[in-house]
């Protein structure tokens, strides 16, 4: 018992440990400063690093996770004190607390440089563990019912409950998913009624324009008018091209004005032009880039949350590269192979209304629809912004303060091959440049995009975004995994072999049991994890259908609440001739509930006999008391 209750401190110890280091400045070969890690501190299992860095990219490394960021986070103290002005260095990591070292690394004109950090030497290891004491008392005695409950009737339940009190849950707390976002009959919106002005300024992407034009004009199911500002293109063929098109438009000839800029009037100048000429009209308008491609049926679903609610200022997709409204990880632009975005866009559209929107801090303007009635009291982008990033923040900082909101919807999906119209390069500088007048104007912006980065409330949708891309991008099957949260052996074992299929392929699916909610799915890509957690297995296997080929590896079970059904469970995720099953032996589980083949006085007599047993430890209780016979478990597991 006591070796018991020291291994339990011991994890206890390492998944509450805090530790925090003092800064390290980071200096280059020349000795010149590099940046510094203001904050480095170990925190429910994470280590988090704050600071600054004059680097192209900054990440965190351990033996099994890299978590990598370019450093745009504003940082006006930085700036004014080094007096650089050409970009905003800051950052923020976190990772997965490993076991062995953890390094930290930036990336500057080419050249890496390193610095491990000592997170957890032995002197700050023996005072956290001194101060968590006290912690882990109360939580013993909070646990104890529960505990009793296990040692009495090997009630998994308690196990589960053990491991929330203790906070020993070994992997990341998903988001809560909902399981309305199917809902019979919640897609069909009511028609939307009247027209719409869509305003598209054009500089140079003259390989997008034929396929952008094209699709505006064919795939839009609303009465339309198209504005195109032509900014002085550098490529000598876009404005010709742009004549050309609108003389061939033969009928819809009036619904195309072109608007030619005698000189470069950068992005916002092209849109305020656009608006002034839009705004009379009096429809809602749409801003749309010229490297947006828009799929069938998409400006009535863009439209569709404004006409429900008059205080709705502006509407945004979800895309591939849209910020806050990415997927398939949010804030991590993903370059779309053909048919991917159309696949994604498919299952958007079986999406009900509420499940898939959510208020948001600000619009994207890729494809943003604005409402008229704020378009009146706010005509213009604010020139101030330049060539032009920022400032829909700007403008929807500025409708809200007018009582508007924004609104992003999963119910469209629309593909953006961004940084086409500046290039990447300048999109940067203009980023990191504007990005400081937007803190100044609205100094809780900032924190209010991170509320949304953490809180997530698309995460349902975008999961389900996400594993639709997985479907349309992988090779071969998607591999899922049934696994659990408890961390261990078969955990690692499952890192290596995801990381292996990561190589391979585009992603991989994990469905975990044993934690509060009974059911938690992730998707791995090389962009990140997304994560979400249910009792209702009917949307787990309404997502998981998304996949159109599932490779289904059995890893551990041990922890479920009633794993005797777990067996069924996976044969009804294969649902198709060409899906396969893998089971995979990290324990004894499927041969009894007593996992480790122990009897109930804790020594091994042999492999119990299903026909003769009469030992408890094999036998299950199901949560509703139901007593399961070991020849039952067998005869429910020798199915899978």
């Amino acid at each position: 018992m006591l070796r018991q209750i020291a291994r339990l401190f011991a994890r206890y110890s390492y998944r509450h440990g805090e530790i925090s280091l003092p800064a390290l400045r980071m200096h280059g070969s020349d000795g010149r400063i590099l940046g510094v890690l203001e904050r480095i501190s170990l925190s429910e299992g994470h280590v988090v690093v704050e600071g600054w860095a004059l680097a192209e990219e900054v990440g965190l490394t351990g033996p099994d996770h890299t978590t990598r960021i370019a450093p745009h986070k504003p940082r006006s103290d930085v700036l004014a004190k080094l007096a650089y002005a050409s970009g905003t260095p800051g950052f923020a990591l976190e990772l997965p607390m490993p076991d062995g070292a953890i390094t930290f690394w930036a990336q500057q004109d080419g050249k890496s440089h390193s610095y491990p950090l000592p997170i957890l030497d032995r002197k700050r290891a023996l005072r956290m563990r001194v101060r968590l004491a006290a912690r882990f008392g109360r939580s013993a005695m909070t646990a104890l019912p529960a505990a009793t409950r296990w040692f009495l009737h090997r009630d998994p339940r308690a196990i589960a409950q053990i491991k929330t009190i203790f906070g020993l849950n070994a992997v990341m707390r998903a988001r809560r998913l909902d399981a309305s976002l199917f809902a019979e009959g919640g897609h069909a919106a009511p028609p939307v009624h009247g027209g719409v002005s869509i305003v598209m300024p054009v500089y140079n992407a003259f390989d997008l324009l034929p396929e952008v034009l094209d699709r505006v004009r064919t795939h839009t199911d609303l009465p339309w008018r198209l504005t195109v500002i032509e900014d002085c293109s550098t490529d000598p063929l876009v404005r010709p091209w742009l004549r050309h098109w609108v003389a061939l438009l033969g009928a819809e000839r009036d619904r195309v004005t072109l608007i030619e800029n005698d000189s470069n009037l950068g992005f916002i100048g092209s849109v305020n032009r656009g608006l002034a000429s839009v705004i009379p009209q009096g429809d809602p308008v749409i801003l749309l880039n010229s490297d947006a491609l828009v799929p069938p049926g998409w400006a009535s679903r863009l439209l569709e949350p404004m006409q429900t609610d008059p205080s709705v200022a502006s509407v945004t997709p979800m895309s591939n590269d849209a910020e806050i409204f990415t997927a398939p990880v949010i804030c991590q632009p993903m370059p779309l192979q053909p048919g991917e975005a159309e696949a994604i866009d498919q299952v958007a559209q079986q999406f009900a209304q509420g499940p898939a929107q959510s208020e948001a801090p600000t619009g994207v303007g890729f494809c943003m629809a604005m409402n008229i009635a704020y378009l009146r009291r706010l005509p213009e982008l604010d020139p101030a912004f330049g060539q032009g990033y920022g400032e829909e923040v700007d403008w929807c900082q500025r409708a809200r303060a007018l009582g508007g909101r924004h609104l992003g919807t999963a119910r469209l999906f629309v593909e953006h091959r961004g940084g086409s119209s500046f290039g990447s390069a300048e999109k940067l500088k203009l980023v990191q440049a504007n990005n400081a007048i937007v803190t100044r104007r609205y100094p809780t912006y900032d924190q209010e995009v991170q509320d949304f980065l953490r809180k997530d409330p698309l995460a349902t949708p975008r999961l389900a975004l996400a594993l639709a891309w997985a479907a349309r991008r992988q090779r071969g099957a998607v591999p899922v995994y049934l696994a659990h949260d408890m961390g261990g052996g078969a955990e690692m074992y499952l890192h290596r072999r995801i990381k292996a299929d990561l190589q391979q392929d585009a992603a991989a699916v994990v469905l975990r049991v044993g934690g509060q909610l009974r059911w938690q799915l992730e998707l791995h890509t090389a962009k990140g994890v997304l994560r979400g957690a249910t009792d209702d297995l009917d949307i787990v296997r309404r997502l998981q259908g998304l996949l159109a080929r599932r490779h289904l590896v059995y890893s551990c079970a041990v922890g479920d609440r009633d794993p005797i059904t777990l067996p069924e469970v996976m044969l009804s995720l294969v649902t198709a001739d060409h899906d396969t099953v893998e089971v995979l032996i990290h324990d004894f589980l499927p041969l009894s509930p007593a996992y480790t083949l122990l009897g109930q006085d804790g020594a091994f007599h042999g492999v119990p006999d299903a026909g003769t047993n009469a030992d408890p430890a094999h036998v299950a209780r199901r949560p509703d008391g139901t007593r399961v016979t070991l020849a039952e478990w067998r005869a429910a597991w020798g199915r899978l």
